[in-house]
């Protein structure tokens, strides 16, 4: 039986469509994309209550209590605030938003070194740190060479609570860069303290 040229054309048709379906399963296949929980993995404190925060572009579960409680600014930063003070007074921040158009973590190196307070006579680098969540890759900023080796002497003498500009690692709290699958074209720095956070770490998405 032969068959007419126009069931010749749409079975070649279909046969494109069903090897472009495959090829795009393939390829998304190996993306897991950090899911925003629908509880926090923790309990709050006492006197305060777990809720969702939400704003430009970031989401995360935070904690508050009449006063207490996390924002996002419009410059992408996520910090807490005391409204018994003024918001710009009282603001912490605790997270920000980076754009990383080359989606190199390295390159966001040059643009930390603009911060107030960077030392040009030190050296940094970032380290990849396990995660503990799909899709995520987590940075550490932390001094390398010769600085490192004086940080180590300095560390045993008395605290320093960050290095490399206010952006890295210290012998207190902690702190580290992000970057999600879903954004590879932006890094998300996170600080930590010495207790757990008034927001869930484990939560912090971004969307669009």
């Amino acid at each position: 039986m032969f068959l007419t040229q126009k069931a010749i054309m749409k079975w070649i048709m279909t046969f494109f469509f069903c090897i472009s379906a495959f090829f795009l399963a393939g390829c998304n296949a190996g993306k897991s994309h950090p899911e925003f929980p629908s509880a926090p993995f923790r309990e709050p404190y006492e006197g305060f209550r777990w809720e969702i925060v939400e704003g430009n572009g970031m989401k995360f579960w935070a904690q508050r209590n009449e006063s207490i409680h996390m924002v996002v600014n419009a410059g992408g930063e996520a910090g807490i605030v005391d409204d018994n003070c003024s918001k710009e007074a009282s603001f912490q921040m605790k997270m920000k938003v980076f754009p990383l158009p080359s989606q190199n973590i390295a390159d966001l190196l040059p643009l930390l070194k603009q911060s107030p307070g960077w030392d040009t006579a030190i050296t940094c680098a970032f380290r990849e740190i396990n995660a503990g969540r799909k899709g995520v890759q987590r940075y550490v900023l932390e001094l390398s060479g010769p600085s490192a080796e004086s940080f180590i002497k300095e560390s045993e003498q008395e605290p320093i609570p960050s290095t490399c500009g206010g952006w890295g690692i210290g012998n207190s709290g902690m702190r580290y860069f992000e970057i999600h699958e879903s954004h590879p074209d932006k890094a998300i720095f996170v600080e930590i303290g010495q207790e757990a956070p008034l927001f869930d770490e484990q939560s912090i998405v971004l969307s669009d």
